[in-house]
């Protein structure tokens, strides 16, 4: 897998719109966005979250799934090849995704703009679970 874009850099292409994401590490909230951040990038769709503590979490999606139809993508598995990397923060403090799932990723246009789900990703290094959800509406 290549090496993940920065994070600045991700904001600096992205577009802000309204939605939310909540994110709980080991059953506390570490974020409550009220607006996500999408970028599209080379074969993936990313988008993010983030509290004005500098807690965020950065998640994707391949480019080539079906809008019309409900998801579950796994972290790293359905990423072989692509240019993406799913990322999180704790007040600035990195929590670094081992593995994780998106699931029941539903999209409510074509152009896969608008869309919810919910997230579950193990932490390496026994920092336990970040749990959540997201949401784009149309």
């Amino acid at each position: 897998m290549s090496a993940p874009e920065d994070y600045d850099s991700l904001k600096a292409k992205g577009k802000k719109v309204i939605g939310t994401m909540s994110a709980f590490l080991n059953g506390t909230q570490i974020l409550d966005a009220k607006t996500i951040t999408y970028v599209r990038g080379n074969e993936v769709y990313m988008f993010f979250g983030e509290s004005d503590d500098q807690s965020r979490v950065i998640l994707s999606f391949p480019e080539a799934l079906d809008p019309n139809e409900i998801h579950t993508v796994s972290y790293p598995k359905n990423f072989e090849g692509l240019n993406s990397s799913w990322q999180a923060a704790d007040k600035n403090s990195p929590l670094t995704v081992k593995k994780g799932s998106l699931t029941q990723l539903k999209f409510f246009d074509s152009g896969k703009r608008s869309f919810e789900g919910t997230f579950d990703i193990d932490l390496e290094n026994d920092l336990g679970k970040l749990i959540g959800k997201f949401h784009i509406p149309k």
